[in-house]
């Protein structure tokens, strides 16, 4: 029995650990898993919980295959993503151009490319709304997926007598019931929790209902906009830096 409770904490760890890192990045609607990470999420499902529940184990097996899959970007999103990155590349050439040879024409040229940036970005953040709903369902989906497992793995180690101190979780989440927490670690960005299956717990569901709410939606697509204009506006500062400090080093 000691080899199906091991696989029972292995696909708990397996599926909360893409459950992270799939919240990591399911704000930056064009990053997926490549084929090999997928191969190496699949051999991380253990198949021993097969003896248990032949069921159980094909769909967290399929969640594994599945892992990092997103839908495809639309032929308009990539056009309006194009275009942002013309008009902001024009707008940042115009802009140094300004700084360099102190022409008004420059900055004038600057200002329209600026507020089109704006609107292809807000065009952007209306078609990454249903991938964003997307991705929103499938996190809850891999959470319902760890508190079944949890669930069921309970209800195992209360008829084979085992010991739950024997057999320790260590998750990225700590929003599943059924479980008792030992201590936490902080990372830089995250925290890794330690748990043990709490046999005395009561009513211990086998699903989190979450409904996916407009709001939630919006607020990730938001951010994902807000980290992509973050990182070009840095960008762009740190080359219009280097570049007004080697036009004034040869003066």
């Amino acid at each position: 029995m000691n080899d199906i409770a091991f696989s029972f904490c292995k696909n708990i760890e397996t599926i909360d650990f893409y459950r992270f890192y799939h919240k990591r990045w399911k704000s930056t609607r064009y990053s997926q898993f490549g084929y090999i990470s997928r191969l190496n999420f699949v051999k991380m499902c253990d198949g021993d919980i097969k003896k248990y529940d032949v069921s159980l184990w094909k769909r967290v097996h399929d969640e594994c295959k599945e892992m990092g899959v997103i839908s495809p970007i639309s032929k308009k999103d990539r056009l309006y993503s194009s275009s942002l990155l013309v008009t902001i590349l024009l707008a940042f050439f115009f802009l140094i151009a300004f700084i360099i040879f102190h022409l008004v024409i420059f900055a004038v040229l600057s200002l329209p490319l600026v507020v089109i940036s704006i609107i292809f970005g807000l065009l952007i953040l209306n078609e990454g709304m249903h991938l964003g709903q997307k991705a929103i369902a499938k996190y809850y989906q891999q959470k319902n997926l760890v508190q079944e497992l949890i669930y069921e793995v309970i209800h195992f180690f209360k008829e084979e007598g085992l010991a739950p101190g024997d057999y320790q979780l260590k998750l990225k989440f700590n929003d599943y019931k059924g479980l008792k927490l030992i201590k936490v670690k902080k990372n830089l960005l995250s925290k890794d929790y330690s748990f043990y299956l709490d046999l005395d717990a009561l009513n211990v569901p086998k699903f989190i209902e979450n409904e996916i709410s407009e709001q939630e939606m919006y607020r990730e697509a938001v951010i994902s906009f807000i980290r992509t204009s973050a990182t070009v506006l840095l960008l762009a500062m740190i080359g219009a830096s280097v570049l007004i400090v080697l036009h004034y080093g040869y003066i």
